[in-house]
């Protein structure tokens, strides 16, 4: 029997092997916080691929931009050798002949401008996908007077900084940071697994008060219990598949590294491929300069025909528009670069 107005009590029970420093509810803690840079590994990892597409199809919209200038300017000389010849013509200097092959000429031309335009166009719409404001609002596409009138010269790159930007590369890389920390949430379970193997051992403390007429007073309750599982099975299971999954994981990160730095040498050797192209190139378009004005001193002096000069003029505009395409290439071949590091110290750069 207890007091007239009852027994209240409390109780503790302490453990002191099974769930003493490892248990589910404390996994759970440290799990949601690896979880955090986990989320970020995944942001970052999302944001570095967004930001090479967009540089990639910036320096599409800038090639484009610098074709349709090209075609423009041939155009111009064109139109400009079409009035000269139609006056010589009426003149008696050349024949009728010279101004229709200006005017075909001219016609070639404007055609040609109209295409370099239409894809600057869709250059345009493309890049115009990756600009938006700050409330996530898209904005309008980019005007053509906001292509830079310059662009860097390409230049090639060392070896010492391949070496150097490999290593930082599968250190740095949020795919592998994302891999680093799926193992430590792993290895929490492993704890939680290998804690799940231990005996029960809990001390247990039990105050109480016995209140009103005929009670007793304070009293307590202290005890140890003690329990072993005869069979274990699920903490063994749990156990081995936490083991391989970590394998897995192990696994694959060492393959993650070998991928990483097969996309760094792949970047860097682009580069300098792209540079010894761009150097050919720009000696093509010096050397095709030198036969137009050949050509075009020689028609001059009677001995040459407005046939071949304009295909020397196409055949410069065709070198200008290789070197422009090349140099897109190189500045698209440094983006990847950049961009195969993933690293937050090249995050600025692409931007």
């Amino acid at each position: 029997n207890t007091g007239s107005t009852g027994t209240y009590n409390i109780g503790l029970r302490v453990p002191l092997m099974r769930g003493w420093r490892t248990n589910a509810r404390e996994a759970a803690e440290r799990q949601a916080r690896i979880g955090e840079p986990l989320a970020d590994a995944s942001f970052a990892d999302v944001r570095l691929d967004t930001l090479y597409n967009a540089a990639t199809q910036y320096w599409n919209w800038v090639a484009a931009h610098r074709r349709v200038q090209v075609a423009q300017s041939l155009l111009n000389v064109a139109v400009e050798r079409e009035k000269q010849i139609a006056d010589e013509v009426k003149g008696g200097i050349r024949q009728g002949i010279d101004a229709f092959e200006a005017e075909v000429e001219v016609r070639r031309r404007q055609e040609a401008l109209s295409k370099s335009e239409q894809e600057f166009q869709k250059e345009q719409f493309k890049f115009g996908l990756y600009l938006w404001s700050s409330e996530g609002k898209r904005e309008a596409y980019p005007p053509a007077e906001q292509v830079p009138t310059s662009t860097p010269t390409p230049v090639a790159y060392s070896a010492s900084r391949l070496e150097k930007e490999r290593v930082r590369a599968t250190e740095s890389r949020p795919e592998i940071r994302s891999i680093r920390l799926a193992k430590a949430i792993l290895k929490v379970d492993q704890e939680v697994a290998k804690n799940d193997l231990l005996p029960n051992v809990d001390i247990v403390v039990n105050p109480a008060i016995d209140t009103g007429a005929n009670s007793i007073g304070g009293q307590m309750k202290v005890g140890l219990q003690f329990a072993v599982p005869l069979e274990r099975r699920t903490a063994q299971g749990k156990l081995g598949e936490v083991r391989l999954k970590l394998e897995k994981l192990q696994q694959e990160e060492q393959l993650q590294k070998q991928q990483i730095e097969v996309e760094v040498d792949t970047a860097f050797a682009n580069i300098n491929q792209t540079y010894l192209r761009y150097l050919a190139a720009t000696q093509e378009v010096e050397a095709a300069r030198a036969l137009e004005k050949g050509e075009r001193d020689r028609l001059a002096l009677g001995e040459g025909t407005l046939f071949l000069v304009n295909q020397r003029e196409r055949a410069t505009a065709e070198a200008q528009i290789k070197v422009i395409n090349i140099q897109a290439e190189y500045e698209q071949a440094v983006v990847a670069y950049l961009a195969s590091t993933r690293s937050e110290e090249h995050t600025s750069e692409l931007q």
